[in-house]
């Protein structure tokens, strides 16, 4: 049960605040309070609110087909959406695309292009550790990751990349690098597997494009180290890129 002391809409302005998405609370299906450092000409949650607001659990997410995500909290009658929030930044195709579906007026476009386009870049795990937070001061519930159904990665690494990835440089985080490098090295199965459902979040410095592009950004990353350290202990270079 809610804390009748907490003073919720401070506690979710400062939140909006601190993370840059907008925060929502509702009484039942009545919104009552929407925070946002960017005004929102048109809200992207109206797309999912009835299902995201369907929600039993304390703490949820919800992923949409274009891959934005929405962390959901339920006290009592009351609901919190956080969200959206997504790994790449919006292209100009998919504001255009959000703003149809929206029913944006041509008159407002630019403004709605630089409110999505002012929406911060976060990872899925940052929003559940966030809501798991605020979840144990409502509803005095210690919830961890896993008891709401997220097995992804936890950590943030951060990697850059030049005009292409290269294998210079790749992580600035090296303590990750010399892990996956030992664990190659080793031939431990076992411990690949054990490092890869832990797997840290990458959270690259400089975005890709789209979705897609980043995935595949990340996957180069990770097989340019993998067969580094492969070659390194012996392996022929052209197996290594196989």
């Amino acid at each position: 049960m809610e804390k009748d002391n907490l003073d919720l809409s401070y506690i979710c302005s400062k939140m909006s605040d601190l993370s840059g998405l907008p925060i929502r609370i509702y009484t039942g299906r009545k919104q009552d309070a929407l925070f946002s450092i960017a005004p929102l000409t048109a809200d992207p949650v109206r797309k999912y609110e009835k299902d995201l607001l369907r929600r039993k659990d304390h703490v949820s997410y919800y992923i949409a087909e274009n891959m934005d995500y929405y962390g959901v909290l339920k006290t009592g009658n009351r609901a919190i959406i956080i969200g959206p929030s997504r790994s790449v930044p919006y292209t100009v195709q998919e504001i255009s695309d959000l703003a149809f579906d929206l029913g944006v007026p041509g008159k407002d476009m630019d403004a709605f292009s630089r409110s999505m386009k002012s929406l911060l870049p976060m990872p899925l795990a940052s929003i559940i550790q966030m809501m798991c937070s605020l979840n144990y001061s409502l509803n005095n519930e210690k919830l961890d990751m896993a008891d709401i159904g997220y097995e992804g990665p936890r950590e943030i690494v951060y990697y850059t990349f030049e005009s292409e990835p290269g294998t210079s440089d790749l992580y600035k985080n090296y303590n990750t690098e010399h892990r996956i490098v030992d664990i190659v090295r080793s031939g431990d199965m076992n411990a690949l597997g054990e490092w890869t459902r832990s797997a840290p979040t990458i959270r690259p410095s400089l975005k890709a494009q789209n979705q897609l592009r980043q995935e595949k950004n990340s996957f180069i990353v990770t097989a340019a180290l993998v067969s580094r350290a492969a070659i390194e202990e012996g392996m022929d270079i052209e197996d290594s890129v196989k």
